[in-house]
């Protein structure tokens, strides 16, 4: 939503209530859309997470064919529902722009398998731009873009060598051991969501700062 509010000036997100629902659509693209497309994929990398804790949570109902038909075409309706919306508030630039990239996402995480879609999205999409954020509020305009981004790499550095080195002892001490490439997948995306914990925390707090969500 920052990207959208801050980067783009969208000014056809004109209340509280639509950049949630935008929010709301752009977080759901990367975690529902692949489930639509790729099954039996997806399926494959949530039994592995539930088995690395030796569960037998059954979850057939999730793939199955009737929730995935009404699934997909509820929240269809409600990514067209959102644009149509902000469009009638607005369908300048920002609108194009917010409009685009959706559909751009929709189409990028339909036709890409799960693990390759979300890999590629998270690293190169969602996080350049939080780097972008992070670099962007250093307010010293006297220091380069290069010399803020050497800043960021050093600031980040401990940070992630400490995340490895924690994800690597997670990977020892989960209750099933991790033996195929599926499980590992899982026990990378399981401490990933972990860590999104405080990252979630941290960008809350900026986005209330800066008064993201409030137009």
């Amino acid at each position: 939503m920052h990207a959208l509010v801050v980067f783009v000036d969208a000014d056809h997100l004109d209340s509280t209530r639509l950049r949630a629902a935008t929010g709301f659509v752009r977080g759901g693209l990367p975690m529902f859309v692949p489930l639509l497309a790729f099954p039996d994929r997806y399926r494959t990398v949530v039994d592995a997470w539930v088995g690395l804790f030796g569960s037998d949570l059954s979850t057939a109902w999730l793939f199955a064919e009737t929730t995935r038909l009404v699934g997909g075409s509820v929240f269809l309706a409600v990514t067209v529902g959102v644009l149509l919306v902000g469009y009638r508030r607005g369908s300048g630039r920002s609108w194009r722009v917010d409009a685009g990239e959706t559909a751009l996402l929709w189409l990028f995480f339909l036709t890409v398998p799960p693990l390759v879609a979300i890999g590629v999205y998270f690293c190169v999409w969602h996080a350049l731009r939080h780097v972008i954020r992070v670099v962007a509020v250093d307010g010293d305009s006297a220091v380069d873009t290069r010399k803020r981004l050497g800043r960021f790499a050093r600031e980040a550095a401990p940070l992630t060598a400490l995340a490895l080195v924690f994800l690597v002892g997670f990977a020892v001490f989960v209750p099933v051991t991790p033996t195929s490439p599926a499980s590992v997948a899982a026990v990378y995306l399981v401490f990933i969501a972990v860590l999104t914990l405080p990252h979630v925390a941290v960008v809350t707090w900026m986005d209330r700062r800066e008064g993201v969500w409030w137009p």
